[in-house]
């Protein structure tokens, strides 16, 4: 498996994720939406690439101490390659030492859904007809970091 370099988005990455956004999911954050991220301290923007490329991206905010994952995409040539697990793995790293991390997904979205229960989030709900475009079910998981050991 490659190992992909990640790190915090800066400006330069807002056209390429504003882009990867727009193209992965029905109802897309705009540029203005990340741009906004990059300096708020509760946003987490993270950027995996290959070299040089960006490949995918992470977007999470923080309240309370619970973290809510809004996004995770990558490029169609680069899925099933490690890129969306590292940019897990990375998020969790900066929340550590003990994150709970909630996200959701589509349900017919299985590669995502496998992804999610690989790296430790487990499945606890499902929001019915919760997105549009089309209308589909979400599946909620959460990742509980107090009962996984990292090391």
């Amino acid at each position: 498996m490659t190992k992909f370099n990640v790190t915090p988005a800066g400006k330069d990455d807002l056209a390429f994720i504003t882009a990867l956004e727009a193209e992965c999911f029905s109802s897309p954050w705009r540029f203005c939406d990340f741009e906004k991220a990059l300096d708020a301290p509760d946003r987490h923007l993270l950027v995996a690439r290959d070299g040089q490329t960006p490949l995918g991206y992470i977007a999470a905010y923080t309240v309370a101490g619970e973290t809510d994952v809004t996004s995770v995409a990558v490029l169609p040539f680069a899925r099933r390659r490690g890129v969306g697990r590292a940019l897990l793995r990375a998020l969790l790293l900066q929340l550590a030492p003990a994150p709970t991390v909630f996200l959701e997904v589509r349900a017919s979205n299985t590669a995502a859904r496998a992804l999610y229960t690989a790296c430790g989030f487990a499945q606890i709900g499902v929001r019915r007809n919760y997105y549009k475009s089309p209308r589909e079910d979400a599946v909620l998981y959460r990742f509980d970091g107090a009962a996984h050991d990292e090391g």
